[in-house]
């Protein structure tokens, strides 16, 4: 056996961010070098598209959202697979991985167990080359252009949506810091990151001096009964103002919709709730194109369902000269299923959760054939999650445009933040 061949690999339930059972996954080589890896879940969120995560079916155990099955494949089939394998190939192990589940959506053995495995191992092998993770991963990423492009972080400063139980009906409201400044001199991750910060903080007093007492979501953002999507509007602007910056010019804004879910099949046309209203295609973008012209949006994503050819084709012509369109995660992380989608749909950026692909090298296909399509990329973290923070080597390897972590608290969200600024200070400092 090589020093760097896999010797050891096993599985075990730990708990996430939101009180949850997920998977650990613990590899070592021979040479006794050790990785770890722990898997971030969407819980209860679920679509037809996306990948399967695995759970137990016991309702007595964690509401049937217990991993045991989960475990037993990796410290069973996997661990027959693997092992012996060396660790540094990662493509001929997540080839490996891929061929135990041909599934589309990876009903058989679930997308949390198959990136669980496959990111502990990339792990591995970076420690048995004596590479930083990054520099492993960009090692399997066909990648054009000088230097290392750290991804600008997306800060969502509230949370909403129908799944919070908030009046709130966008799913997110978030920031994101200009490159450059006024002067034009550029802003490195670090200096965006405190500015970022700065505003989150300045919206936690906004929101009280506004008789609001916020809470904190699941994506460490405020979580505030505000009544009205224009009202959270203008508390993020206000909040930006009062850190001291200058809405579009510092400061834009990120819109979360999420309309994936709201695609009427009978009418063949995404149906949104906004206030009391529900609003058709034509309706729908008549109200971005307001937003636009008084807010300083400058990312919407999932404005329509992605199943509606329609309205992305007529939205693209009204509205992406003023702001990025993005489709969501709901593609599955698939790069033949994106390709299709942008056949026929036109969206300057694509939002994914690595873990949706099923694999490292799967993820990496996917931000390869992004870019290939000159689409703007967003690597995103889950709902549920823990503090692993592999997709910001992820997202750093891959050159990706933008990375959304979630708000600035939860340790779970600060453990990927601390992990851009290190990288920021060895990357972009040196």
């Amino acid at each position: 056996m090589r020093v760097t061949d896999i010797r050891y690999l096993m599985a075990r339930e730990v708990i996430n961010g939101e009180g949850y059972p997920t998977l650990k996954i613990e590899a070592q080589s021979a040479a006794g070098q050790k990785s770890e890896s722990f898997v971030s879940s969407n819980g209860f969120l679920k679509n037809e598209i996306a990948c399967y995560e695995l759970k137990d079916k016991d309702k007595q155990y964690y509401d049937g959202r217990g991993v045991g099955d989960a475990i037993d494949l990796v410290n069973k089939l996997f661990v027959n697979k693997i092992i012996g394998v060396d660790s540094i190939n990662l493509s001929e192990i997540d080839k490996r991985i891929e061929k135990l589940d041909k599934t589309e959506n990876k009903r058989k053995i679930g997308a949390n167990t198959m990136f669980g495995v496959s990111m502990a191992i990339a792990r591995l092998g970076a420690k048995a080359t004596g590479k930083s993770l990054f520099e492993h991963l960009r090692h399997f990423a066909p990648f054009s252009g000088p230097g290392w492009q750290l991804p600008l972080p997306i800060v969502t400063l509230l949370s909403g949506g129908h799944h919070t139980g908030n009046t709130f009906d966008l799913r997110s409201i978030g920031i994101i810091v200009n490159r450059r400044e006024a002067r034009g001199q550029s802003r490195n991750i670090r200096e965006s990151v405190v500015i970022a910060a700065k505003i989150f903080h300045e919206l936690g007093r906004v929101l009280k001096r506004h008789g609001f007492d916020p809470a904190v979501s699941s994506t460490g953002a405020y979580l505030v009964g505000i009544p009205e999507v224009e009202t959270a509007f203008k508390l993020a602007q206000t909040a930006i103002i009062k850190a001291g910056f200058s809405p579009r010019r510092d400061v834009g804004l990120c819109v979360d919709v999420g309309a994936v879910p709201f695609y009427d099949e009978l009418r063949h046309m995404t149906i949104v709730r906004i206030g009391n209203q529900y609003l058709s295609n034509e309706e729908l973008t008549n109200l971005y194109r307001s937003w636009l012209r008084r807010y300083p949006i400058v990312i919407i994503q999932n404005p329509f369902s992605i199943e509606d050819e329609k309205a992305w084709s007529e939205g693209d012509k009204l509205l992406s000269q003023h702001t990025m369109l993005v489709g969501d995660d709901i593609l599955g992380g698939n790069a033949e299923l994106l390709k299709k989608m942008t056949n026929s749909r036109r969206f300057g950026g694509v939002a994914f959760q690595p873990i949706y692909a099923g694999t490292v090298s799967s993820a990496i296909q996917f931000a390869v054939k992004a870019k290939s399509l000159n689409l703007s990329r967003i690597v995103s973290a889950s709902l549920e999650e823990t503090p692993d923070d592999f997709i910001v080597d992820f997202a750093v390897a891959l050159g990706a445009e933008y990375i959304s972590i979630g708000g600035m608290s939860r340790g779970e969200r600060v453990a990927k933040y601390n992990r851009l600024l290190e990288l920021s200070d060895l990357l972009e400092t040196n």
